[in-house]
């Protein structure tokens, strides 16, 4: 009666032993796409990222450009104002 009572308990424990194994490769499965996606969205920010810097830096570097433009232009006026006037 005791060997019946004692494999019946092993058999249940290996099979909840089987079961939590299964959920565990379930949970890791669904931890690893996690962090995969994780880490492709970091990458696509990251590059992201250094496109709107140096999109930025261009963006800074035109605005020299025409404030140098504008300066000429306010310095030819007041050369023309002077003239006419």
């Amino acid at each position: 009666m005791i060997r019946i009572v004692t494999r019946a308990r092993l058999a249940a424990l290996e099979a909840a032993s089987e079961s939590a194994h299964a959920h565990s490769t379930k949970v890791q499965a669904a931890a690893d796409e996690a962090a995969s996606c994780h880490v492709r969205s970091v990458q696509r920010l990251s590059t992201a990222l250094a496109k709107a810097r140096d999109d930025a830096a261009d963006h800074q570097n035109d605005a020299e450009i025409v404030r140098e433009i504008l300066t000429d232009a306010e310095g030819e006026l007041a050369d023309a104002r002077t003239t006419v006037a």
